[in-house]
């Protein structure tokens, strides 16, 4: 019971983060608008289950998010940088390459870097690691895949929405829950 709780108060806020968004004035650089989007990653990463590993350890260690070449949420970060997910503290780190991230979790990948991240997933990046990129401030056409990436957030009218990229994260073996599903746009298909 305290997990449906838990879950339903989790939905719950999601929800209200659509409403706030919509609310918000169309300058998507305000710092409302960052912190928004770092309550969608926090929300999301809250239900997806990473594979299970055979070691207490890891269970253990804190749940680390890495900045592919530059944090895309700026100082909204912090309103994130206390939180735990699946009970676990988070870290945060920025890495240069996907060879530097073998240990992060949750990767936040800027639109800006998209290319770059492409050429180095193709490459054979299979750890799994939930990748989540920005693209409200871009023209870039919501409903498509990007290469690596399971989660985009893209604007949905005035407010801010997400889309999953379901084969991406089956390859990855990163399980969304089906709350989770009913509020994204699945895409790659």
């Amino acid at each position: 019971m305290a997990s449906m709780n838990r879950l339903s108060a989790g939905v719950l806020l999601m929800l209200c983060s659509c409403l706030f968004v919509s609310t918000v004035s169309a300058n998507t650089d305000s710092p409302r608008i960052g912190k928004v989007k770092a309550a969608f990653i926090i929300n999301i990463a809250r239900y997806v289950s990473w594979p299970q590993t055979n070691t207490t350890t890891a269970t253990q260690a804190p749940m680390l998010m890495c900045y592919y070449i530059s944090n895309f949420l700026g100082a909204a970060v912090d309103t994130i940088a206390d939180q735990t997910i699946a009970g676990r503290p988070l870290t945060f780190t920025t890495i240069q390459h996907l060879d530097d991230g073998h240990g992060c979790n949750i990767i936040l990948v800027p639109a800006t870097q998209l290319d770059n991240f492409k050429n180095e997933a193709i490459k054979g990046f299979n750890k799994p690691a939930l990748t989540i990129t920005d693209l409200t401030n871009t023209n870039i056409a919501a409903g498509q895949t990007h290469a690596g990436i399971i989660v985009a957030l893209v604007r949905k009218g005035n407010g801010i929405g997400f889309e999953i990229n379901l084969p991406r994260s089956t390859d990855m073996e990163i399980k969304m829950s089906s709350e989770l599903l009913r509020l994204a746009t699945i895409v790659g298909q």
